[in-house]
């Protein structure tokens, strides 16, 4: 579609600059137009000289916006009188001049309508953002804003979504929403970069004011002077004056007071020359301060006075003009009443004669079915007493079948968990009995044997000093695999009651190293303590108590003589690792995803041939999971073992 919408220009705060890179110049426009025989062609030129000119001159904008509108009135072309209208109302928001604004965004919006034109939805949008913006009222504009970005983001049109971006960052700023202001900026800032788009201008101004505002002056600075070197190319007046007054608002901040009134002076000229009001303001803001400061007091008066008259100016402008835009509006509905009273007569005599007719008919009608409603009425209040007697039958037996099914449900669910229970401890005991019969029996018929010998005599006093160490071995063995096979079938069959408390991890693993004493001496092993004596966490400190037991004596016991067992914790955001680190004989790879399962349990000697009953490490697991917590390995044969388990470092992680 070769008629796109032309919309290419930035409204008020954002005017289009008539020599950014990728459009021709004002004059050039005006050449073509002028050498232009193509009527349709002609139109779009100058609308886009008219809109070329509303940053250096509204009234020329407008002046030109209303020879386009002309001329496409008289060719029948709605699309672009639509944009005419468009062009000569963003001139006079311009100027403030309200009451024609609203007429002609309402004009723009009524052929919007007819042509269902999506794309001048979202323009509409924006304009009415910016009017409510100009009035004050950011809310109502930043729901327009959101608005026509809804519409611009179902478009191909990038520069109306950009133009939305910066505007409603501008509003969202005036509400002090800083942050979110620049979550838009940024966003306008990617569309402007990746099409090398002359808003950037705009862009970098916005920015300059929001970190202006949060007080971040460096950012401030570079931002306007940006801004300003971009806008002095464009020879975007608006923009040019916006960036002297934010450098000015830094000046009189950091107390450089010369250069302060130096900007803001630049600024009131420019604005003095374009009639930008909202320039105006914040240049006679900033005069009457810093000259105040100076003590040139006289002067801060004068423009002080000018501030206050151009404020009232302005809120007077804005009430006369919306209630003689409200009048115009009335009035033009008044007008298109009278053009319809005629037609509205010759209807109503029309309506009367048929409306004649219709009663009579309505009325033969009536008496027909008020007989026949006579005549049903008996039957059907018949048939209605039987219903309802069926109807209380029928509720009064669904209740009883309810109350049956509930009953059956409840006791459905009661055989389930009996069920589940049942089959749960059947499981617990034959993992009960494989454990006793496989490591329990063995080390019991050594130990029957060894002393049928001793009874017999038949072993030598040398024989019996090798024998009895093996014997204590063996018995250690069995004493650990009783005490972790009690501590599992206990939470198996009664449920361990979980007591979570703070506590530091240091005092536990100091405990141990106590414990162990012994059997690093008897190695000569270093058992380390690295863990801080701040490190603490939410858990239940009886369990992780048998959990750090097990890890460190499955850590002396496959630690090589000589070699060093360190027990270190670390931080993980809201979790607490605790790792037990051996230089012992290690895992086979295949053999790591063995380690924790209940099934066909892990186990292999120590370096001093100890034996492993693979019991602790499923108890480890049980535990720390019960906990919210996880457990695993890494290991290396031969340079040995990181077990290691996670528990929460505060109750806000219990779930």
């Amino acid at each position: 579609m070769i008629y796109l919408r032309k919309h290419l220009v930035l409204i008020l705060s954002l005017f289009v600059s008539i020599s950014f890179a990728q459009q021709k110049s004002a004059d050039s426009l005006l050449i073509e137009y002028n050498k232009c025989t193509v009527d349709t062609t002609k139109i779009d030129l100058l609308l886009r000289y008219a809109n070329s000119t509303i940053g250096e001159d509204p009234r020329k904008s407008i002046s030109y916006g209303k020879m386009c509108l002309k001329m496409a009135q008289d060719k029948g072309d709605l699309h672009r009188t639509l944009s005419a209208y468009e062009t000569i109302g963003k001139g006079f928001q311009y100027l403030g001049d309200i009451r024609n604004v609203i007429y002609n965004f309402n004009e723009a919006n009524k052929i919007a309508k007819k042509l269902n034109d999506k794309i001048a939805f979202a323009y509409l949008n924006l304009y009415y953002g910016y009017l409510y913006a100009y009035m004050g009222n950011y809310k109502l504009a930043i729901a327009y804003y959101k608005n026509a970005i809804d519409y611009f983001q179902l478009s191909p049109d990038y520069q109306g979504l950009c133009i939305c971006y910066i505007n409603i960052s501008d509003a969202l700023y005036n509400t002090n929403k800083f942050d979110e202001s620049l979550i838009y900026l940024q966003k306008a800032k990617s569309i402007s970069q990746l099409h090398n788009d002359y808003r950037i201008v705009f862009i970098n101004s916005n920015f300059a004011e929001t970190y202006l505002r949060t007080n971040k002056l460096a950012l401030a600075n570079e931002y306007a002077l940006k801004g300003l070197e971009i806008a002095s190319k464009q020879n975007n007046q608006y923009i040019i004056s916006s960036d002297y007054l934010i450098l000015a608002k830094i000046y009189f901040i950091q107390n450089k007071l010369k250069n302060a009134e130096l900007f803001a002076k630049k600024g009131l000229t420019i604005a003095q020359k374009t009639s930008i009001k909202k320039i105006l303001i914040d240049s006679y803001s900033i005069l009457y301060q810093v000259l105040d400061k100076e003590e040139k007091y006289k002067e801060s008066a004068l423009y002080k006075t000018l501030l206050l008259k151009t404020k009232d100016s302005i809120q007077s402008s804005i009430n006369n003009n919306l209630l003689e835009a409200f009048e115009y509006q009335k009035r033009d509905e008044e007008i298109a009443g009278m053009k319809a009273e005629d037609i509205k007569k010759n209807t109503e005599l029309k309506q009367q004669k048929l409306l004649i007719e219709i009663i009579a008919l309505l009325l033969i009608l009536v008496i027909c079915i008020a007989s026949y409603v006579f005549y049903s009425r008996n039957r059907l209040k018949k048939t209605t007493s039987e219903l309802k007697k069926a109807y209380q039958e029928i509720s009064t037996n669904q209740n009883e079948i309810i109350v049956q099914n509930q009953e059956l449900l409840v006791y459905n669910e009661q055989i389930i968990t009996q069920s589940t229970h049942i089959e749960e401890l059947n499981n617990l005991k034959d993992r009960i009995f494989a454990i006793i019969s496989h490591d329990l029996r063995r080390p019991f018929n050594n130990l029957n044997s060894t002393l049928k010998l001793l009874v017999a005599g038949s072993l030598s006093e040398q024989r019996i000093q090798t024998i009895i160490p093996l014997l204590i071995k063996s018995m250690s063995t069995v004493s650990e695999l009783l005490d972790n096979l009690l501590q599992w079938s206990n939470t198996q069959l009664k449920g361990e009651s979980i007591e979570y408390s703070t506590f530091e991890v240091n005092d536990l693993v100091q405990m141990q190293i106590e414990l162990f004493e012994t059997q690093v001496q008897e190695k000569q092993i270093l058992l380390k303590n690295e863990i801080n004596r701040n490190t603490t966490v939410f858990a239940d400190k009886h369990l992780t108590d048998i959990v750090l037991r097990n890890l460190v004596s499955n850590a002396i016991k496959f630690c090589k003589e000589g070699g060093i067992v360190t027990i270190s914790a670390k931080q993980l955001q809201d979790k607490v690792e605790i790792s037990v680190k051996d230089e012992g004989v290690g895992i086979v790879a295949e053999n790591i995803e063995k380690v924790f399962q209940e099934k066909g349990k892990f186990t292999t000697l120590g370096t001093k041939k100890e034996q492993g009953t693979g019991i602790g490490l499923m108890l480890c697991k049980d535990f720390v999971e019960k906990q919210n917590g996880s457990i695993g390995v890494e290991s290396k044969v031969n340079e040995g073992s990181r077990f290691w388990f996670t528990l929460p470092s505060n109750h806000l992680n219990q779930k």
